[in-house]
């Protein structure tokens, strides 16, 4: 995400704040161009304590929130933000990210209604992705190529795609692109590495990777797309170093629950993934392609029945999963 702050500005703020603020302000705004958002975090709410009617510091800190997914925190340091009647040209879009964060995809659109830039139709396939719209997702990216404006995240996002059509040469050429126009986003990383590991070109895909995930520490896609290069190259001390040194950092996480189960789906290891998504079976509603996995395994483990029931909600709520209904269909026939 691009921090419209400038050198200019900073020096301006660093001049009207204590010498304890200026300090943290100026190691915030090091540790966000550095990816380390956790310190920057850190920094900006000490900063924000000393001088609280700061508009590079709240919004610094808004951005900061965003890339620590904290969609609330976000929202709220934005709408001080307006209250101080200082907002950047692309506020719209961070209050939609905000809002897309919080759960609430009505508001993020409603936050970049009338925007038609590429990066707004890039927002506006999130929220359908968010809602398991996917094909409405790829028609809304694909419109978005030939929209105005930046189009790093949408160009790896639309590879990621591509990918999941199994389209591999369309993908590697908009990773490439992305590569091009962005390329120290986290976005960036995951589809130039993920189409790397799809070329089987497993050392660039390891390097790629690696790189994103010391740049963004927390990003547990960024994560999970290492953990499995290493996984399908057979680097598995490397893998298991790894996921050990992840735990202090996202360990207690669900996701990082939900991250192993899919490497454990990876080596058709059925039964850890039902030992990993039991206990967290009903926050997997909301998660249709890990629902699938859990189905699946429970499928492979003999609960047939139990696998078909949560098949049918799921195909309900999320219609369109090829895969999904093909294996309803197959499970109906088993059951008679």
């Amino acid at each position: 995400m691009k921090v419209r702050i400038l050198i200019a500005a900073s020096a301006l703020a660093l001049a009207s704040c204590g010498s304890d603020a200026g300090e943290d302000l100026s190691a915030g705004q090091a540790a966000y161009d550095a990816g380390n958002f956790d310190q920057a975090r850190t920094n900006l709410v000490a900063a924000l304590k000393q001088d609280r009617k700061n508009p590079v510091v709240v919004e610094l800190l808004a951005r900061t929130y965003l890339e620590l997914g904290d969609g609330d925190r976000a929202k709220r340091q934005l709408d001080n933000l307006a209250k101080l009647e200082d907002v950047p040209e692309d506020y719209p879009f961070l209050m939609a990210q905000a809002q897309l964060d919080r759960g609430q995809p009505e508001l993020a659109l409603e936050a970049i209604q009338g925007e038609e830039s590429a990066k707004a139709y890039h927002l506006r396939a999130q929220i359908q992705i968010a809602e398991g719209d996917y094909d409405e997702a790829r028609d809304t990216m694909r419109a978005g190529l030939d929209r105005p404006g930046e189009k790093g995240g949408l160009y790896a996002d639309y590879a990621l795609f591509r990918l999941g059509d199994e389209e591999i040469g369309d993908a590697a050429r908009y990773a490439a692109m992305a590569k091009k126009s962005a390329p120290d986003a986290s976005r960036t990383y995951l589809a130039v590495g993920n189409v790397a590991v799809a070329q089987d070109r497993f050392d660039d895909a390891i390097a790629e990777l690696k790189e994103g995930v010391d740049r963004y520490p927390r990003d547990l896609e960024l994560l999970y797309g290492l953990a499995r290069a290493y996984g399908l190259s057979g680097r598995n001390e490397e893998l298991a170093a790894l996921l050990d040194d992840a735990k202090p950092r996202v360990g207690g996480s669900m996701e990082f629950t939900v991250m192993r189960a899919r490497l454990a789906g990876d080596r058709e290891n059925w039964e850890e993934v039902r030992s990993l998504l039991q206990p967290i079976e009903s926050d997997l509603d909301n998660l249709p392609s890990d629902n699938f996995l859990y189905i699946t395994a429970l499928d492979k483990l003999g609960q047939t029945e139990l696998a078909f029931n949560r098949l049918q909600r799921l195909v309900r709520r999320f219609p369109g999963n090829q895969d999904a209904e093909a294996m309803l269909a197959q499970l109906e026939n088993q059951l008679g």
